[in-house]
Parts: structure tokens; sequence; C-alpha cells
């Protein structure tokens, strides 16, 4: 059953690895230059996540490039790289702070201190203490606050945990469906029935090739903030039909817009049961103009003259 299978890289993880650093720490110095630049606190929350979303995609990208479906390779590149990435964060931040420098107009400088003056020949402990007795005072909703001592340490753990979090759970989760049968990722087709969300002994029966479990289960129709389950057809090559389909785990934001997270990789049932089972729920769940009306649950089934 392909869903149990996971493939590594030792070569991908460690591309990973020498790529999310450098990919971090100029993703970092542009965090720091922008956002302490325009002195903005909510600018500093959309930047921290741009800072985690920049990383988010490299760790995708990799995984993508080589074909990484295991977690445990790509999360301890992504572990590792991490402390490197926000030593240099702060160590731009204290440069910034103590220098005066701007990161831009007085580019050179400002690295020459990073990099000679600070990163390999001090630490940046004492200066972080510093900088967090001294603080600074932001207005919040026409109230002025001083950001020091534990409220601002507060905030560093927070944007520390952004920053780190995001791609920690692009390391984690599936970049896509890999089918190891055509060494691929496959595109995925998805059924046009939304299901009430299925539970984890439902997936098992799903992947054991149970399709009464599919046809007897309720539909529904996406709403936001409730789970639902969707499943998906599994293409290769110009959409060609394999003999696999997958489930996700699907939401519904307050714009509209759906989600889709895998539940399940490749679940082996061949094409010809994936459009057996596509025929018989679009016969179940059909609407019929010509009088016949099929609830959309697929239980009653009410005709009108």
């Amino acid at each position: 059953m392909e869903q149990t299978q996971n493939r590594s890289s030792i070569v991908g993880n460690i591309v990973l690895f020498f790529l999310f650093v450098p990919v971090g720490i100029i993703a970092s110095f542009l965090y720091i230059a922008v956002a302490n630049l325009v002195g903005n606190i909510y600018l500093h929350v959309i930047l921290s996540l741009c800072l985690g979303g920049a990383l988010f995609a490299v760790v995708f990208l990799v995984k993508r490039l080589f074909k990484i479906t295991g977690a445990i390779g790509p999360c301890v590149a992504v572990l590792l790289g991490l402390p490197f990435i926000h030593y240099f964060k702060w160590s731009f931040y204290i440069v910034f702070r103590y220098t005066g420098y701007n990161p831009f107009l007085d580019f050179p400088a400002f690295m020459d201190a990073t990099i000679f003056d600070l990163v390999f020949y001090q630490s940046i402990f004492g200066y972080v203490s510093e900088l967090n007795d001294v603080g600074w005072t932001m207005n919040l909703f026409g109230s002025d606050i001083d950001m020091n001592g534990a409220i601002l340490w507060v905030v560093w753990v927070v944007e520390l945990i952004i920053i780190s979090a995001i791609p920690i759970f692009a390391a984690v989760t599936a970049s896509g469906v890999f089918l190891h049968s055509h060494n691929k990722w496959a595109t995925l087709r998805y059924l046009t029935f939304d299901f009430e969300e299925f539970s984890e002994e439902e997936c098992e029966q799903i992947a054991a090739g149970n399709v009464d479990v599919v046809l007897k289960k309720p539909l529904t129709t996406p709403v936001q903030g409730t789970n639902f389950s969707t499943i998906a057809a599994c293409m290769v090559d110009d959409n060609q039909p394999t003999d696999y389909i997958n489930i996700n785990t699907s939401s519904m934001n307050n714009k509209g817009e759906i989600s889709r997270n895998i539940r399940t990789q490749a679940i082996y049932w061949g094409v010809a049961k994936i459009n057996e089972i596509e025929t018989q729920l679009t016969q179940m769940h059909a609407v019929v103009e010509n009088g016949e009306v099929t609830e959309e649950n697929g239980n009653d089934e009410v005709t009108t003259e």
C-alpha cells in the first residue's frame, strides 16, 4: 500500500541545509532592514510571517525537487539551520541598533560590522540582554506601552516561534502525493463530491479497498470553520489516470477559499474501481431536472411530477 512508504534523500537533505541557511540569512537581513527602518510593530509581524514563508518555500521546493516524502531528514536539516539564521538575524539587529548604519545605504560598513566585529569575535547574548533592558516605547490603541523586560522577551519568543514553526511545518508535512510506482509527483483530480470528514478508522477501511465506506458517507456543503473530506484521483503525465487515490481533509476560510491538506498518501484502488465509484456517486447524488430528484445525502429519494 503506497501510503505507508516514505522516501528520503541524503543528497536532498544536504542541499536543503545548504540552501536553507543562506536564504534564511538573506531574508533575515531584509526583515531587519525594512522592519526597523520603518519602525512599525505591525510591519514586524507581517515581515516575520514573510520570512517564515520564504523558509517554507525553500523546504517545499527542495522536497519536491528531490522527491522527499519522509519527514525526519528535512526536519533535521531545518532544525540544524535555524540557529544559524537566528544568530545572523540578531547580529543584523544589534549592528543596526548600536551603529546606526542604514543596512541599504551603508551596506559595506554594515556587513563589515556584522561579520568581523560581531559574528566571529563577540557574543551577541550580552547585547540582546542590554537591548531588552532599554527596549522602546510603543503606541498601541492610543496608549504608550514600554516594551522592555518580560514583555519584550515574550515578543521576541513569539517572533522566534513564528519564524521557526512555519518551515518546521513544511518539513514534517507532505509536499504532495508521490507515486513510488511511477517515481513522480501526482497531479490530483478531485472528485466533485465533498464528504463529511472521514474518521481514522474509515480512512483505514478505504485504504483496504472498502468502497462502501465512500458510498455510504453523507455528503456535505463546505461551511466556514468546519472540516470536510475530499477524494482525489492521482494523475501523471498529461492527466493520465493511475490506479491511485488519496484522501484530503479540507476547510474553507472566511473568503470562501478551500484549502486541502493531505490526509493519506497514494492508496491503490485501480483505475476501473475509481471510475466505477465516481459513476456510482454521480448516480446516487445526481439532481435530475426532469422531475426526479435524489437528495444530496444519498439516503432518501424524492420524486416530483
